[in-house]
């Protein structure tokens, strides 16, 4: 971003220089300006230049680190907190049973009530879609739920498929 703004400047320096010497100065004015506009916009060249070199002998290095991570934890740097492997769990289930277009319920619900856990679960299960009503939704995934969740909504589901204990999905038995 840095980089950016020092070529708008430099442009933009340019810019007023040449109204400067075109339109608001004396002919004997333009002479002095001129002089002391290219030295300023020579500055600012050489300055721009230098400073896009150290960004791009910087770019193989940079890379280099972020390829150490792997590819698990680079998809899921976003919430590390989060139970990655029970979310992406839940979506291949959800996709293997009934494919894309789904919609799901987050229970309990105060799942959604930590912001940032709402958003990283609700990115994670993409494509399915969430709902915030249970009679909307194909399918239940349960994140960190209590055996009270499972019981109120036992009646309405087919199959639960546990991932671990308080991690689950259960397709609604209404469900499209």
């Amino acid at each position: 971003m840095t980089i950016i703004l020092q070529a708008v400047g430099v442009l933009a320096a340019g810019l007023v220089l040449a109204w400067l010497l075109a339109s608001a100065l004396a002919p004997l004015q333009r002479f002095r300006f001129a002089g002391v506009g290219i030295a300023v916009v020579a500055i600012a060249g050489v300055l721009f230049v230098v400073h896009a070199l150290e960004i791009g002998s910087g770019l193989p290095e940079s890379t280099a680190t972020a390829a150490k991570a792997s590819l698990f934890d680079a998809e899921h740097a976003g919430n590390p907190s989060a139970n990655n492997a029970f979310l992406v769990w839940a979506r291949r289930q959800m996709l293997a049973q009934s494919g894309r277009g789904s919609t799901y319920y987050l229970d309990p619900p105060s799942v959604l009530q930590n912001a940032e856990l709402g958003q990283w679960s609700t990115y994670v299960l993409l494509p399915e879609r969430a709902t915030a009503k249970l009679a909307e939704a194909d399918w239940i995934v349960f994140y960190e739920a209590t055996a009270a969740s499972f019981a109120h909504v036992r009646r309405e589901v087919g199959q639960l498929i546990q991932f671990a204990p308080g991690f689950a999905v259960a397709r609604r038995s209404n469900a499209r």
